[in-house]
Parts: structure tokens; C-alpha cells; sequence
């Protein structure tokens, strides 16, 4: 540069970080399409199912038994058993307490609920859907000890560790590398959840569709974060604390977002609400989901185990996480 020349200033990265940050958020909301739970709820209102079975009869499905739910306001709204012994009662609104009540007249002679009590007082939350049971006959469960509960424990603990292995995957990896503590890797995790619910619900697509946009949706929203927020933080030389709270002002962000759109309630995807279960030897119960769940979480490990092993791109991470100098020193791009 000439002497006497001024170099014009350049504008810090850090300052496009709200306009990257708007950009996200307005991505979210084309994502969410528009529509809150609330809207959801008032429109598809309520639901109350059960099943009426006796057992004196090896679980026979009891027909013709009236069921009635009567709201605060005074409304009433009933079913009748089918030949399956179900029922459904829709109660529109935004939920609130209920009462439901089995009308015992219309039992079939000589059949008689376990108890004398044939009201149930529930509370509903909105758009939910609430199965309550009546007990009909003698009571023929078998009760189980601690020790019967061993093979189950075991079966859900390993299922729920391998859901866990999944998810810290990542949280691994990053502070591997970059020895940051991300206190927003939950959040991340959730981001994938909840698209894919309203992808689901809100527009439509079928679960498995769904998951595949999600992961897509993922990677854009990983890599806007990363260039947004994270790389111009590790350009400019900021520590590790700093960046550590910075993530903490990020989880704080996204979770007050998604508590806005889902209002902090349970969601449920449109299928697999209710898989069925298959016995194992009197052990323990396991579904297709389990099964889909397990399958799909021991494949992404296998394969990013295999990927940091033998492709260049894992060699070159591997290498960033034990010696980031000596890294960088070979010619890999140890900062991002």
C-alpha cells in the first residue's frame, strides 16, 4: 500500500449477525407454515377413546355401553360402544377439565365394573387425545416383582442409550475439535424434531418424507449457524468462555422460540402414535418403532466411526482433535 494511503475499515463480521439471525427466524416461520398449536387446537378440538373389555370373559369386547363427557359449561357429549368395545368422544374447545361418566344401566346383564366408581375426572389439554379405561370384571393381571422388571429396564435403558449416543455424537465431535462446551446442543437436537412435526402435521408429508427434508433443513440451518455466529467468533480470537456463553444466549433463544410455537405441550407425529407391541418370552415388549429407532441410531454411529477411520475428512478431524498446532502445521485449516 503507497504511503500516506488509508486502508478503508472493514465492517466487523459480527455485526451481520443479527440480520443472519432474522433470516433464520424467517426461514422457521415459512417452515412452520404460518400455523401455532393454538390455531391447531381450536380447530381440531378434542378427543376421549377407551376400550370396554371383561375380563370374566378373556377380555370379550363389551357393546352398547353408553359413554358421556360433560364440560364446565354444562355440555355433553357421548358414544356408544361398538362391537370392539371402543369408544370416541369429540369435545370441542381448548380442553379443560372434564367429566366422564359410563352410564351402568346400559352394561349387558350380568357384567359389572371392578369398582363402583364410574366417573373419571380428567383434564384435557388442547387438541389432545386422552384414553381412559373403565375396569370390567374381576381383576386378572399378575403383578409383577422388581426382578420380573429386570429384562424391560435393561431393553429401554439400552434403547434410550442409543437414542443419547446419537445425540452426543455431535456435542462430542464439536468440542473435540474446538474444545467448545456448546450449552445449545440440546436445542440443535430439538430443531430436527419439531420441523419435522409441523412437516408432518402443518404440510402434509408423510413421516418418512418428512425426516428426509428435515435432515436437509438441518444441514442449512447448521451451516447459516456456523457461518453466521461460530466462524466469525473463531476469526476474531474469542475464547472459549466467551463462545461458551454465547451458546448459552443461543439456547435461551431457540427454546423460547420453540416453546412459542408448541406452547410447551407433548406433540405427536401423525403416525406410530400407538404401535403395537410384541412379547418376548414374557420379558419384555418391543414395537416396530423401537425396533426402526435402534436400526437407525446404530447405522449413523457405524458410520461415522467408519468415516473418522478411513476417509481423509475424518483423518484430518481426528488429527484437529488431538493436535490442533501440529494440524495445522501439515496444511489442514485447523480454525474453520
Amino acid at each position: 500500500m503507497p504511503h500516506g494511503q488509508i486502508r478503508p475499515r472493514q465492517r466487523p463480521r459480527w455485526r451481520l449477525l443479527p440480520l443472519v439471525l432474522a433470516s433464520l427466524a424467517v426461514t422457521l416461520l415459512a417452515v412452520l407454515a404460518g400455523t401455532t398449536p393454538a390455531q391447531a387446537a381450536a380447530a381440531d378440538g378434542n378427543t376421549i377413546i377407551g376400550t370396554l373389555v371383561n375380563s370374566a370373559e378373556e377380555n370379550a369386547p363389551v357393546q352398547g355401553v353408553e359413554i358421556s363427557a360433560t364440560t364446565t359449561d354444562g355440555k355433553t357429549y357421548s358414544d356408544t360402544t361398538g362391537a370392539d368395545g371402543k369408544f370416541s368422544i369429540a369435545v370441542p374447545g381448548d380442553g379443560g377439565k372434564v367429566t366422564i361418566e359410563l352410564n351402568t344401566d346400559t352394561l349387558p346383564e350380568g357384567v359389572k365394573l371392578r369398582t363402583e366408581d364410574n366417573t373419571r375426572e380428567v383434564t384435557l389439554l388442547p387438541s389432545q387425545t386422552l384414553p381412559v379405561a373403565f375396569p370390567i370384571g374381576p381383576d386378572t393381571r399378575t403383578v409383577e416383582t422388581k426382578w420380573d422388571r429386570v429384562p424391560g429396564l435393561i431393553y429401554t435403558g439400552l434403547l434410550f442409550g442409543l437414542t443419547i449416543a446419537l445425540a452426543s455424537l455431535g456435542l462430542s465431535m464439536v468440542f473435540g475439535t474446538t474444545g467448545l462446551t456448546n450449552f445449545a446442543h440440546g436445542e440443535l437436537v430439538t430443531f430436527g424434531a419439531i420441523v419435522a412435526y409441523y412437516l408432518n402435521t402443518s404440510a402434509g408429508l408423510p413421516f418418512v418424507p418428512a425426516v428426509v427434508v428435515t435432515v436437509l433443513l438441518a444441514f442449512v440451518f447448521g451451516w447459516v449457524q456456523d457461518t453466521g455466529l461460530w466462524r466469525p467468533l473463531r476469526r476474531r480470537g474469542t475464547g472459549l468462555i466467551a463462545m461458551m456463553i454465547v451458546s448459552i444466549g443461543l439456547q435461551f433463544l431457540l427454546r423460547n422460540v420453540y416453546q412459542y410455537f408448541t406452547e410447551g405441550r407433548l406433540l405427536n407425529y401423525q403416525e406410530f402414535l400407538t404401535p403395537t407391541g410384541h412379547d418376548v418370552g414374557g420379558l419384555f415388549t418391543y414395537t416396530g418403532r423401537d425396533i426402526t429407532i435402534a436400526v437407525t441410531c446404530i447405522v449413523v454411529l457405524l458410520a461415522v466411526i467408519l468415516a473418522l477411520s478411513y476417509t481423509r475428512l475424518g483423518r484430518a478431524t481426528r488429527a484437529v482433535s488431538d493436535n490442533p498446532a501440529l494440524a495445522a502445521a501439515t496444511g489442514i485449516n485447523a480454525t474453520g
